[in-house]
């Protein structure tokens, strides 16, 4: 439901990757995300976000710049330079 605007129809979930490594952390950024209806799929590093990217369509990306081997600013860097993820922004 829109909060800014009592009345207003039911809008369709945001769908986000959320790419955290604290298995605490994300569960705790997930369970807050679901009770504002949005669907969400962890990935615990890059690898893993970088296999999701191309099974469904994210409207956010909730990065971890400090992730653990390959760090935020690489992964974003590697999507960015990805023609297939040139929309995602």
């Amino acid at each position: 439901m829109n909060r800014s605007e009592p009345n207003a129809p039911e809008t369709t979930a945001s769908r986000i990757l959320l790419v955290e490594d604290d298995a605490q952390l994300a569960e705790v950024v997930d369970l807050g995300l679901r009770g504002d209806h949005c669907s969400v799929r962890i990935a615990s590093h890059a690898g893993a976000a970088l296999a999701a990217l191309p099974e469904q369509e994210f409207d956010v990306m909730l990065l971890d710049l400090g992730l653990p081997g390959v760090d935020g600013f690489e992964l974003l860097g590697q999507i960015k330079a990805d023609k297939r993820w040139q929309n995602f922004r």
